[in-house]
Formats: structure tokens, C-alpha cells, sequence
């Protein structure tokens, strides 16, 4: 055998086996219900927007990397001051988060910046009709009260729905976005 079939071959067995190991185990797509007990911070974001960034940790072609500027509607938990996110998106695993989308995050992260890990995302989607008025999200979402109920002892911190995940997935289309003007 030559030496460069050998070494594809060798190469081409240890990267499969890296990939077949990395897509190996589900998503946990219930993060924010195990998380949210013990974080120090709870918060209502809202993404401003979205940007793609230089990754040389992972091979090209496997995944790219986010980074979201937020806006902190309401600390539920904690006061910690988060300007970003940051998340990869895989051929395993991935988050949509769409900018104007309302998030609650549990997080430990002490730094400006929230990492998530797209594959245990302790992120749950604010659904609803009214994005552009957070403020009334939070007022009237059936999330947000199941949260506060919680908080108080009166409930749990099961907030993931199948509306909640569906929402996030990367296999639909993002939401539509409303013409100028039509903003309240």
C-alpha cells in the first residue's frame, strides 16, 4: 500500500469516528428546566442582532458561530450585566435564535458575555404575537407567569413546551418580519 492511501485511510477512519461520536447522543432540549433551579441568573432577552464570527476551533464546513448582541428585559434571577451570546451551530446540533426573538436564559456565566452550548441550550423561546412589545410579552405570556409562579415555590421550572422547541428549531423557516411602518 503507498503511503498517502494509508494515511487517507487512517485519516478518513479517525474523522469518521469523531463525527459518528459527536451526533451520537440527542440534543437535550429541556436544558432550561434543569438548569433554571440552581442558576444564579434568570433573564428575559431580547436578540438586537446577530452576527456570523471567525472560528478556527472546529474544521471548515462543520458549524459556524454566533454572536448576538442582547438586550436584558427583566432579571428574574441575579442582576449580572450580559451585553452577548455566543453559540455554534453544528451538523449535530443547533439553535435558531432570530433577532427580535424574546428568550429566557438560565445561566452561571459571570462575564458580558452568555456562552451556549447549542446541544444543551438552557434556553427557552418566548412565543407569541407581540415581539415587538416586550414588555406585553412578559406581561401576558403563559411562560413568563409559569416562570414567576416558580420563583415564588408555587410551580416548577418545566417551562419547555413542543411550541417552545419548535420554535427554535433550525429546520423551519424563520418567522416573518412585518413591513416598515407596522410596528406599534
Amino acid at each position: 500500500m503507498r503511503p498517502i492511501h494509508f494515511v487517507v485511510l487512517v485519516a478518513t477512519g479517525v474523522l469518521s469516528s469523531w463525527l459518528a461520536d459527536a451526533c451520537s447522543s440527542p440534543a437535550n432540549e429541556t436544558s432550561f428546566d434543569t438548569v433554571a433551579p440552581t442558576a444564579t441568573d434568570i433573564v428575559a432577552v431580547q436578540v438586537e442582532s446577530l452576527a456570523l464570527e471567525p472560528d478556527s476551533s472546529w474544521p471548515a464546513g462543520f458549524g459556524h458561530m454566533f454572536r448576538g448582541k442582547i438586550r436584558v428585559l427583566k432579571h428574574y434571577r441575579g442582576s449580572g450585566r450580559f451585553e452577548t451570546i455566543r453559540y455554534r451551530n453544528t451538523n449535530c446540533s443547533g439553535l435558531r435564535i432570530d433577532v427580535g426573538g424574546i428568550y429566557f436564559i438560565a445561566t452561571n456565566s459571570q462575564m458580558p458575555t452568555i456562552e451556549l452550548d447549542s446541544h444543551n441550550p438552557p434556553v427557552v423561546a418566548m412565543t407569541g404575537f407581540f415581539t415587538f412589545d416586550p414588555q406585553r410579552v412578559l406581561k401576558l405570556s403563559h411562560t413568563a407567569q409559569r416562570l414567576d409562579a416558580a420563583l415564588r415555590g408555587d410551580g416548577t421550572f418545566a417551562l419547555t413546551t413542543d411550541a417552545s422547541r419548535a420554535w427554535m428549531s433550525t429546520f423551519d423557516p424563520p418567522p416573518p418580519v412585518p413591513p416598515p411602518g407596522d410596528n406599534p
